[in-house]
This record gives C-alpha cells, structure tokens and sequence, in this order.
C-alpha cells in the first residue's frame, strides 16, 4: 500500500481516532450533575447586593441562572429517553403540566420575558432532578448538597472576621437587631439555607455518609447560622418538621406528644378561664419592633395575603403569569408591611396569583403527595426535607416562584421515590 493510501485508508482513521479519545479530556454525567448540584447550590445562593423591589431586569446574577437553565434545559432534551420514562408517575404529571403551563403563562404574563425564564428554570430543575436520579446514586446527590451547604455556611461566618459590615443587616426604623445575612443578601435567605443545612445534615447522618458526631458538630453550627440570622419563620418551620418525623419514627416521640397536647390542652383552659400570663406583653417582648401587632400579623405577611388575594380576584382562572407578579405585588403592598413585597410570602397564593385555579389545583396535589408518602411509607431523610420545604411555604413563596435550590431538592425527591421502575434509577453495578 502507497503512503497516500494508508493516510486514506480507514486503518488510519480509525487509529487517529484513537489518539484523540486517548488525549480528549471527558467528564463522565455523573461527575458533571455532581458539579451542577454544587454550582447551584453554592454560585446560585450568592448574591451580589440586594436588587430594587420589583426590578425584573437582566443583571449579572440572573443571567448566570438563565445561562446554566439554558445548558441543563438543552441537554434535557438530548435525554429525552432517560427523562420521560422518569416523568410517568404522579408527580411526573404534576410536575411536567405546571412546567409546561408556566411557560405558556408568558403569553398573558405583564413581563413575558422574566416569566419564561422562570418557567426555564422550572423545566431545567425537572431535567436535573430527572438526570440526577438516573446518573448518580442518592447518596453521592445528598453528600453533594451537604458539603456545599456547609462551605457556604462556613465562608458565610468566617466573613464577619474578614468583612462584617458586609454580612450583617443593620437595624432599621423597624428592627432593633443586627441580622445576619452572610453570601445571601437578606437574613431570611440566609436561614433558609441554614434550615436545607441541617435537614440535609440529618439525612446524610441516617444514611452513614457522614458520622453522628460529625452530624452533632455540624447541628452546632447550623443553628448558630440560623440564630445569627433571625428567621424566626424557618426555625418554627424546623422544630415543627423535627417534631412530626419524630412521631411518626419514634414512640417515645409520640408519648411525649401526647404529654405536650395534654399540657398545651390545660394552659388553654386556663387562658379560658381568664388565668394566666399577660400574652401581649409576652409577644412584644419576643418581637424585633417591639409591638404585638407583628407576631399577630406574621410580621405584616397576613396584610400582604390580603393584597394577594385582592389581586387573584382580578384574574382568577389563569392568573397573572408565572413569577411575574413583582411589580404587581409591590404596587399592591401595604405600607405597613416591612418586608420584601415582591411575591405573596405564602406559596399557594403564589401559584394562585401566578398560574390561577389552574395552577393552584395540580399545586396542591404536588404537596399531597409527600404527605400522602409520610403516611404510607415514611421515610426519614425524604419526610426531613420535603416536610421543611412545606411548611416553609406556609410563610414563604418557595418553590412556587423564582426557581431555587429547595425547588430542585422538592424535584428530585418526589421523582425519586415515585419511580416507576428501579431500573431507572442508578446502581453502581450497572
């Protein structure tokens, strides 16, 4: 054979070939959904300095999130095979319909281009949720999410030795402490993360990922974050969840409630009966302003659900768009209400204003489901996590408006433990 027609031949080919994938440097699905989880865990829950109320405009921070939405979204589609058998089970539906009607919500959205940008970020998190369960085991996602928590949490308090002034929130006309807000830029944001922190911690300890002292180091310095940031909401949301899993995995647990329900039962008869402390002074001294009125109002989120549901009566069949409402909403905030107005601070209202009755319903059915699994088959780290991100909701718009990463757990779970066939989901044999 001629020089030419080896460099023609296929023999050649296919040793170049070979030379290439040899030099090629590849990053197996698992190892990237791994970095992807981090990314979004740690990157996305940074943020950069507090944007203006209502302000929908592109900016560095969420145009980092539409660019990794775009990339997951994209190669979503590329693994369609993997993904649809995945979506064929109840909160597949759920999940599948809210995404795809939060997208066609941009038609009749008031800022169309914001609302199908969050509608990318639910599909994207659907996608992952979906990869994740196909392409790496459960453990290797929940070490994942634990590690960057907590280099979050750790950068976050070693900050105030470095910078302090930049993450704490100083008082306010209507605060009178110093909150902790650390890589996030409000305090609430920051106890969210440290609540994922320690519910995350817990599960990694009951699946041996990590050991009970290192879970017990680790509580130690969860609830010295959440402390530091003042989320009173996230905190009662903790010790509610903690309570209920207990009950349904312990016995003792359930005595000691019967006992709390017994006591809580003759403190009320004596409230009754006209006996007891004085509550009004009791909650102005627990409250930051000083004044009852804030614990009785939820800190002023009962008068922005009532400018919520003033606005869902507007348009209730098909709502307003999905996350599309921030103007909306701060338009419609009482002045009373000190808070950040830009969403309803409770996640049905949310879905209600966003996507309507339309929305809320399937809504509603993908919180059932979780509740439903806690009573037929309980399971610790699942019961943990989801229940927080529900009970959060009650107080918080969580997962039913701008994407975030307790969007993405609430995804993954659900898919993962509704799934079809086992076959579907990773082995490491496999």
């Amino acid at each position: 054979m001629s020089i030419a027609g080896y460099f023609l031949s296929s023999d050649f080919r296919r040793s170049v070939e070979r030379e290439q994938s040899k030099s090629r440097i590849r990053v197996d699905k698992r190892t990237l959904i791994i970095g992807l989880v981090a990314f979004i865990t740690f990157c996305l829950s940074m943020s950069f300095g507090m944007r203006a109320a209502g302000d929908v405009g592109l900016t560095f921070q969420n145009g980092a999130k539409l660019v990794l939405w775009t990339g997951v979204a994209v190669w979503s589609l590329f693994e369609w095979r993997v993904i649809v058998p995945l979506l064929l089970q109840p909160a597949g539906y759920i999940l599948s319909f809210l995404g795809i009607y939060a997208a066609s919500s941009a038609l009749w959205s008031p800022v169309p281009l914001y609302t199908m940008g969050s509608a990318l970020g639910w599909i994207s998190y659907l996608g992952l949720a979906c990869l994740a369960i196909r392409y790496v085991e459960c453990d290797g996602i929940f070490a994942a999410l634990f590690w960057s928590l907590f280099t979050f949490i750790a950068i976050s308090l070693s900050l105030h030795f470095i910078i302090p002034d930049a993450v704490w929130l100083a008082p306010s006309d209507v605060e009178n402490v110093y909150r902790f807000v650390g890589l996030t830029d409000h305090p609430n944001n920051f106890g969210h993360l440290a609540g994922l922190y320690l519910v995350v911690a817990s599960a990694c300890a009951s699946r041996n990922i990590i050991s009970m002292k290192s879970a017990m180091l680790h509580g130690v310095i969860g609830i010295t974050a959440l402390i530091l940031s003042g989320d009173r909401t996230i905190g009662l949301a903790l010790l509610m969840i903690t309570f209920i899993v207990a009950v349904r995995h312990s016995s003792i647990a359930r005595y000691i409630a019967y006992a709390a329900g017994l006591t809580t039962s003759i403190i009320l008869l004596f409230y009754a009966s006209g006996m007891g402390p004085d509550i009004q002074g009791l909650m102005e001294s627990v409250s930051r302003t000083g004044h009852a009125n804030e614990i009785l109002t939820l800190t002023g989120r009962t008068e922005i659900w009532s400018a919520a549901i003033d606005r869902i009566s507007e348009k209730p069949i098909f709502g307003w768009g999905f996350n599309g409402t921030e103007q909306l909403m701060v338009a419609s905030a009482p002045l009373r209400f000190f808070g950040n107005p830009v969403n309803a601070h409770e996640m049905f209202l949310q879905i209600a204003l966003s996507l309507g009755i339309v929305g809320l319903i399937p809504g509603l059915a993908l919180v059932t489901l979780p509740i439903l699994s806690y009573v037929r088959n309980p399971k610790f780290d699942r019961d943990m996590i989801v229940g927080l991100v529900v009970l959060n909701g009650l107080t918080e718009a969580d997962i039913f408006a701008t994407p975030v990463l307790s969007g993405f757990i609430f995804f993954w779970l659900l898919l993962f433990d509704g799934a079809p066939s086992p076959s579907l989901i990773y082995h490491k044999e496999a």
